[in-house]
C-alpha cells in the first residue's frame, strides 16, 4: 500500500508498516529542520529549470543553484536578443507573412558565403545588424524550402556539367 512521505509529500512504498518517509535522507531532514523549529519539511519547492526538489534559504527562491538561476537568466537574455532581432527584420516571414511563434522564425543567408559568422548575443548589436542585413527572415517551413531548393539546383548543375563532359568523350 502506498503511503505519503511526511517529509517531502512524495508517495512510496513503505518497506516497513510503520514507515513514515520515503528515505532515510528525507528523516533526517525533517528532523533537523523540526529540532531547529524551523519551516517544516513540506515546504521544499521544485527547480523552475531542473525539477529537482530543495529547501529554499529564502522565500523567493525558484532555482536549486546558481547554475539553474544562470541557465534560466541565459534564456531569457536569448529570447529578448532574438524578439530584437526578428522585430529589426520586419517581425514576419519574407515569404508567407508567418508571425505567430517567435521560435519558429529563421534567419536564412542570402549568399552563405558572404557570412561572417552566426548571429547570437555574444556579439555587439551593431555587428549583428550587419549581419542581419545580409538575412531574409523566414519561417521553419520557407526556410528548409528554400534550402532544398538550393540544394536541387546545386544538384542539377553538377549534373548537366557531367553529362556535358560525357558528351565529349
Amino acid at each position: 500500500m502506498k503511503r505519503r512521505c511526511i517529509g517531502c509529500g512524495h508517495w512510496f512504498y513503505p518497506k516497513h508498516y510503520n514507515s513514515q518517509y520515503c528515505t532515510d535522507n528525507c528523516q533526517r531532514l525533517a528532523r533537523n529542520l523540526k529540532w531547529r523549529n524551523k519551516q517544516p519539511a513540506r515546504s521544499k519547492r521544485r527547480c523552475k529549470v531542473c525539477g529537482h526538489w530543495f529547501l529554499p534559504v529564502r522565500k523567493d527562491h525558484v532555482y536549486c543553484n546558481y547554475k539553474c538561476s544562470n541557465y534560466a537568466c541565459i534564456v531569457q537574455h536569448n529570447d529578448v536578443f532574438k524578439q530584437r532581432a526578428v522585430d529589426y527584420k520586419g517581425g514576419k516571414c519574407k515569404l508567407c507573412g508567418y508571425d505567430k511563434y517567435l521560435a519558429a522564425l529563421e534567419f536564412h543567408h542570402r549568399n552563405p558565403k558572404c557570412k561572417d559568422h552566426t548571429i547570437h548575443l555574444r556579439n555587439s548589436w551593431n555587428k549583428t545588424k550587419h549581419e542581419l542585413d545580409k538575412c531574409d527572415l523566414l519561417c521553419a517551413n520557407c526556410h528548409r524550402e528554400t534550402h532544398v531548393k538550393l540544394r536541387n539546383n546545386k544538384r542539377r548543375k553538377r549534373l548537366t556539367r557531367n553529362s556535358a563532359c560525357r558528351k565529349l568523350t
